[in-house]
């Protein structure tokens, strides 16, 4: 479990509950996630070393590793050669300087921004001061790293999945169109269930579906297209496929998140209404 699947469907879960129940419209609501979220860093701190829930759990962690594949600046050693000839590993396990890199990096074979939150411990406990903050190329991590991994991929093309469909839920014929495939359901089932329960029901199948198999799966077939790809579906295919896809996710979430609360409020202003 040392990678970011379980934060992945945390984040689908919570941002279905934001869209289903509303959980941002709701103090109370809101207070009780910031006590289960609290609850759950309290025991994973006690049980497991440095910042496990960070790096493994939290919904936040994973996306903001995206966003740092993209960054401008990097932390990094100077000279790879002189922390092979001088480290004794204080930048990970720490010293009277400062703690070890509490995401569980080494710094002298870092190079990716993904798990790297800028605390600087590992300057700080560095001896011979071989670690830096540095400009570099916007984007690095997505055509310089040599490494590939499918958690991140995943999560990359789950976010373009997630944020496909808030934007289409902000189309005037989405709900006529939630309403033709709830007749998908048995009338036997429809029946016994209010219209907004299995209106609810098919619009959260469509999310979550959506969002965890179906862009994925688009992911892998768009990347098995490549004639030059003929190795493991998941490694050889959805990986390179997937990292491609990193800036479209992240570039597209924020107004996914954010036009709907725009449209939201243009609907209530008092200056846009029909009536005033």
């Amino acid at each position: 479990l040392r990678n970011l699947w379980l934060a992945t469907f945390f984040f689908v879960f919570l941002t279905w509950a934001d869209e289903q129940l509303g959980i941002i419209r709701s103090p109370q609501m809101t207070a009780w996630l910031i006590i289960i979220l609290g609850v759950i860093a309290f025991a994973t701190g006690i049980i497991f070393q440095r910042r496990s829930f960070c790096r493994y759990l939290c919904p936040i962690t994973g996306l903001q590793g995206l966003y740092s594949m993209v960054s401008p600046v990097e932390l990094r050693s100077v000279d790879r050669s002189r922390c092979l000839k001088e480290c004794h590993q204080d930048c990970y396990r720490g010293n009277e300087g400062g703690r070890g890199c509490p995401m569980f990096e080494f710094p002298m074979t870092m190079e990716r921004n993904t798990y790297c939150n800028f605390c600087f411990e590992c300057v700080k406990s560095c001896p011979p001061g071989n670690l830096t903050l540095r400009l570099r190329p916007f984007a690095k991590d997505l055509w310089a790293s040599g490494r590939r991994w499918l958690d991140e991929s995943y999560l990359a093309l789950v976010l373009v999945g997630i944020t496909t469909i808030v934007t289409a839920q902000m189309l005037s014929g989405w709900g006529l169109w939630i309403s033709r495939m709830a007749r998908l359901i048995p009338l036997e089932l429809r029946i016994l269930m209010k219209p907004v329960t299995y209106l609810t029901f098919t619009e959260s199948l469509i999310f979550i579906g959506g969002s965890l198999l179906l862009f994925p799966i688009l992911g892998l077939l768009g990347g098995r297209s490549d004639g030059r790809r003929r190795g493991s579906w998941t490694q050889e295919n959805l990986c390179p496929f997937g990292i491609h896809v990193h800036p479209c996710g992240i570039g597209h979430a924020p107004g996914a998140q954010c036009l709907p609360l725009s449209f939201g409020r243009a609907r209530r202003h008092p200056s846009l209404s029909t009536d005033s």
